[in-house]
């Protein structure tokens, strides 16, 4: 998985992320200019990055629980 620090270097406190599912790997998309961040390769790793992201302040919308998709 990617390293935090890497991580928030490519992204913006002040966006919204969400995350789109594409064949089991999730990305992580700029709400406002749909740009993928980064990408993991599967839902909990996608979970535990929302978390570990939530927590060092950026905004990410929950994860869908995949029923819609």
């Amino acid at each position: 998985m990617i390293k935090l620090n890497e991580v928030k270097r490519m992204l913006d406190k002040k966006a919204t992320y969400f995350w789109q599912d594409h064949d089991g790997r999730y990305r992580l998309v700029n709400a406002f200019t749909l740009k993928t961040a980064f990408g993991v390769n599967c839902r909990y790793d996608a979970l535990k990055m929302t978390d570990t992201l939530k927590n060092e302040g950026y905004s990410v919308a929950p994860l869908e629980d995949g029923a819609m998709a």
